[in-house]
């Protein structure tokens, strides 16, 4: 789902913001909430620990985020948004991940600065990668793995392959790609930056995470906000 804040708008929706004075537009890529159920529902065996594979579990999620973010792009006020040379927003704030890195080149076809939120509650390392903060994969665990801390050199050795694929076959190849054919489709002919370009290009990280959570203490630059 997009939520965009553009002030000076006419459009108030209802929506529990602080200044009732605020005008915001409001689009909604699953108004009937169908495809979040699907979602869950895909979820589930995972938290009933019938599946413990988090790469199963986004691969069968991959088509229905594709839906939700077609959604929002097709949406005619997000064209009207696109199409205006007036359009400002003073921050983009990108979930980058599930063909949520569309918002990369929204933010580059606005000239707005980005944010990246995580709500992982750990490390994730492509995330550290975009702000240039070190991921070290002999003492930080990957969030996906059945272990809390990677000790023994058999842990550290699936810790680093986990890490590697995810970051650099699952996430950069697989969801970027298909994210690019998003893109293609709503922006055809435009020559666009490379979304990992783009990704470096990141004013802030936000986290959902605290060192005494899950990751333990590890070094972080000053534009790594945990939450």
């Amino acid at each position: 789902i997009y939520h965009f804040h553009s002030r000076g708008h006419d459009v108030t929706a209802v929506m529990p913001f602080r200044e009732k004075t605020d005008k915001y537009k409001i689009i909604c890529s699953d108004p009937d909430t169908i495809l979040m159920k699907e979602i869950a529902k895909g979820t589930e065996p995972m938290l009933m620990k019938e599946e413990t594979s988090m790469i199963n579990i986004m691969m069968g999620m991959l088509n229905l985020t594709y839906t939700l973010n077609d959604n929002a792009l097709s949406d005619p006020m997000m064209k009207e948004l696109i199409k205006d040379p007036n359009t400002h927003f003073d921050l983009v704030i990108v979930q980058p991940i599930m063909n949520s890195e569309t918002g990369y080149y929204l933010a580059h076809k606005f000239k707005a600065p980005f944010a990246i939120y995580n709500t992982a509650q750990s490390h994730v390392p492509f995330i550290n990668t975009a702000v240039g903060q070190p991921y070290n994969p002999s003492y930080m665990t990957f969030g996906i793995m059945h272990f809390l801390r990677a000790e023994s050199f058999s842990q550290r050795l699936m810790n680093t392959v986990a890490s590697f694929m995810a970051e650099h076959i699952f996430r950069n190849i697989i969801m970027l790609g298909q994210a690019n054919e998003l893109l293609d489709k709503h922006f055809p002919g435009e020559i666009r930056p490379s979304l990992l370009a783009l990704e470096r290009n990141a004013s802030v990280a936000f986290s959902f995470g605290h060192p005494l959570l899950l990751d333990g203490w590890s070094p972080m630059v000053p534009n790594y906000v945990q939450l």
